[in-house]
C-alpha cells in the first residue's frame, strides 16, 4: 500500500467522522425541541406531539429513535448511521 492510498484512507475515514458528528448534532437538535425531563432514577423520557396529541417515550426506547429517524429523514431525505444516532442518545 502507498502513502497515497494511506492518505485516502485517512481522508475518507476524516470526512466519515465529519458526517457522523453533523448528523449527530442535527439527531440533538431534533431531539431538543422536544420536553425532555429525567426521574430522580436518572431514566432519561421526551414528551413529543405526535398528530394532535402528545406522548411520552424513554430516550432509549425504539419508539423515540424512530422518531429521531423519521424526524431525519424529512429534513435530510436520508436515513441517519447509527453511530450518529447512539452518539445524540448519549449526549
Amino acid at each position: 500500500m502507498s502513502e497515497f492510498d494511506d492518505l485516502n484512507q485517512m481522508n475518507a475515514k476524516a470526512e466519515k467522522n465529519k458526517k457522523n458528528e453533523y448528523s449527530a448534532m442535527r439527531l440533538i437538535r431534533i431531539g431538543s425541541e422536544s420536553e425532555l425531563f429525567h426521574t430522580p432514577d436518572g431514566d432519561a423520557y421526551a414528551t413529543i406531539l405526535v398528530g394532535n396529541h402528545y406522548e411520552t417515550w424513554a430516550l432509549k426506547s425504539s419508539g423515540f429513535k424512530n422518531y429521531l429517524r423519521q424526524k431525519f429523514y424529512c429534513e435530510t431525505k436520508c436515513g441517519p448511521n447509527a453511530q450518529a444516532l447512539y452518539d445524540a442518545l448519549a449526549t
